[in-house]
This record gives C-alpha cells, sequence and structure tokens, in this order.
C-alpha cells in the first residue's frame, strides 16, 4: 500500500512461538502467521499470542461447538472467547465457532504455490519488457543496485496495492467502530517460503522513505528512528546536517560529506520515468490478478472468506514467486544483503531505500 496512513498499515510475519499437536506431523509452532492489516488496539497477533488462544483458532478451523473443545482437552474460558470474537478472530455461527483466519496446511500450501508459481509465470512476459526498461533507466541514474528493492518495496508492494483498492479490487483497510482492535487479513501458512521480504515506510505530507527488509538478512539500519528523523530533515533543509543523523548512518553512505542524499528520489508524476514503468508494470499485473484467475475456485478450494481475503493471500505469494523467477531468469539481481547475507557491508544498506516524492 502507498497511502498517507500507511505507517499503520503492515504486512507482517510473525514467527508463533506456542505449543500443539492439532496438524498430524507439523504443530502450530510450524506455521507463521501473516497480517495485511491496520492496527487500532491491538495487533490480532498479539491477541493469539494471549493464553493459549492460537491452539484454540486453529482447533476452530472446520468449526466446532464449546463441548466439542471439551472433548479435545482444549482449556478456554469464556472471556478467552468473547475477546477472540470482538477482535474478529473467531466467529459463531449457529452452533459452532469457526476460525475467520485463514490456516493453509502444508498440503494446501505447497498445491496453492504450484498454482501461483503458474500465475507468476504467465504474468512475466506481459511485463518484461516495461520491466527491462524500468531496470535500464535505473542503470542510467546510477542505481542500478536498487533495482530489486524499487522493483519489489515500490511496484509489487506499493503501486499495485494501490491499483487494488482504486479499482475496488480490495477492500480498503481501516479500523472503525466496528473493527476497532485491528482491520485487515491475517492467515497462517505452513511451510514458510526460503526468501520473503517486506516494506518498511516512513510517511509525511510530501513524501515517503522505503526500506526493503527480509529475515535472511544480517545486517539492518542500526536506528529507524533517526531514518524518519533524516526524512524529516531532508524535507526542511534539503541536505542532512545534525551530527546524531549523519553519525548514525556515516557507513551506509545514504549521504555524501555535504550532507546531499545519494538515494534514488522517484517523482510521482509523468515526468519520471521510473514513475511511468512501475505504473505500467503495476497496471498489467492487476489487469491479470483481477481477470485472469477463478476467486470462486480459490475460496472454495482454500476455505477463503471472499474475493477480497483470496486476493491478498494469493498476491502476497505470487510476488514472491515472480521474484523468484526473475531471479532465475537473471533479469533481476538480488542485493547483497540478502543473497550473500555474511559478506554484506553496512554500505550495502544502500541498495535497500529510496524515497517516494508526492
Amino acid at each position: 500500500m502507498n497511502k498517507k496512513h500507511r505507517n499503520i498499515i503492515l504486512t507482517v510475519i510473525f514467527q508463533i512461538i506456542i505449543l500443539g499437536n492439532t496438524y498430524s506431523q507439523e504443530t502450530i509452532n510450524d506455521y507463521e502467521d501473516n497480517c495485511y492489516c491496520s492496527i487500532g488496539i491491538l495487533h490480532p497477533s498479539s491477541i493469539l499470542h494471549l493464553d493459549n488462544n492460537f491452539e484454540i483458532l486453529f482447533s476452530l478451523k472446520t468449526g466446532k461447538t464449546l463441548k466439542e473443545l471439551d472433548s479435545l482437552n482444549i482449556s478456554y474460558n469464556k472471556s478467552q472467547i468473547v475477546l477472540l470474537q470482538t477482535s474478529n478472530l473467531i466467529e459463531k455461527r449457529d452452533f459452532k465457532y469457526y476460525s475467520l483466519v485463514p490456516i493453509l496446511t502444508n498440503q494446501e500450501i505447497v498445491r496453492l504455490r504450484t498454482q501461483t508459481i503458474h500465475y507468476a509465470r504467465e504474468l512475466i512476459p506481459l511485463f518484461e519488457k516495461e520491466y527491462l526498461e524500468f531496470a535500464e533507466t535505473l542503470k542510467s541514474k546510477g542505481y542500478e543496485r536498487n533495482t530489486f528493492t524499487i522493483f519489489f518495496s515500490y511496484v509489487l508492494d506499493a503501486v499495485v496495492w494501490e491499483m487494488f483498492e482504486e479499482k475496488k479490487i480490495t477492500k480498503e483497510i481501516k479500523t472503525s467502530e466496528i473493527s476497532p482492535y485491528w482491520d485487515g487479513v491475517m492467515w497462517m501458512i505452513y511451510p514458510k517460503r526460503k526468501f520473503s521480504c517486506g516494506t518498511n515506510s516512513f510517511y509525511t505530507e510530501k513524501n515517503q522513505l522505503s526500506v526493503n527488509w527480509s529475515d535472511n538478512a544480517i545486517i539492518d539500519f542500526s536506528s529507524y528512528n533517526l531514518l524518519g528523523n533524516m526524512l524529516d530533515e531532508y524535507n526542511s533543509l534539503g541536505i542532512i546536517k545534525t551530527n546524531s543523523i549523519i553519525e548514525e548512518f556515516k557507513e551506509n553512505n545514504i549521504f555524501d560529506k555535504n550532507g546531499k542524499l545519494q538515494i534514488p528520489i522517484i517523482k510521482s508524476n509523468n515526468t519520471d520515468k521510473i514513475y511511468m514503468y512501475s505504473q505500467k508494470i503495476a497496471n498489467i499485473i492487476v489487469e491479470y490478478i483481477d481477470k485472469k484467475i477463478d476467486y470462486n475456485k480459490i475460496q472454495t478450494d482454500y476455505t477463503l472468506k471472499d474475493k477480497n481475503q483470496s486476493v491478498v493471500i494469493l498476491y502476497h505469494e505470487i510476488m514472491w514467486d515472480i521474484l523468484d523467477e526473475m531471479v532465475n531468469m537473471n533479469i533481476l539481481n538480488m542485493p547483497i544483503v540478502f543473497e550473500k547475507p555474511d559478506k554484506a557491508k553496512k554500505e550495502d544498506l544502500k541498495d535497500l531505500i529510496f524515497i517516494i516524492e508526492n
């Protein structure tokens, strides 16, 4: 998403650390939860980490009465059930309680990823021409090493989501009186991918600063708070002058000795070729995702609530498959910080950061 309030909209992956034996050979702690959401009172993962709420959630994947929970020796109290209901994590239909969080087992996720790889392989030739022009433009500007990050964090993980909302393909994510705790889509998967990445962003009225991140990385920026301060100072002065900011990030080479930023700055208008190619690529992807996939079948096959939930879950898998396929095709190079984390230096973090001007 690329919205003014995206600082509260998160695409987050959490490891779940609880015990369970509900699912054959894999246990609850083998799953990871994904949340594409806006946070109000509390992140849903924080709610599920209370007591044995994860165990209750998993047990309700196919629906159970409270008596059936008792027969499984799953402990609970009334306040737990009420909290899970009011926070939109479970619902009661007739006499049974059902999880509102899709739980994709090993068998299901293998099947789903077989489909999403197919979609990714169909998609890439559709936008490959625009992508190569996008990559060549970055190279001509001296930002070749930022290609992966801008392609993922800006095109796939921002512009595409914007278009989904604009075209009403996905719902706007916002907390409200009806959903005060959180709003969005949360889902559980097993197994996790060998590689995935995400985006952290800071927003002002003028612009946003984004950083690509991955659990594969060993090093990271030392202070995200100061990155936000750096963006504010850039907006007010045009250069970085504060000693604490300079000292904190001097080894990252994201500004020169005069405090001038040395990272990609993309203008959100048609005078900027990177913006133009990003829009074209995203539009091709959005059109395919919306028109070429049978969401009725997806919903039935994976017990998903609606098209919104299906698109969110499916596209997260597709965008990582797109990255994998393009890396395998040698038209996209993974940043050193992700590909060879043990060899990465602090200056290599410069490959993961950029600014979008409104």
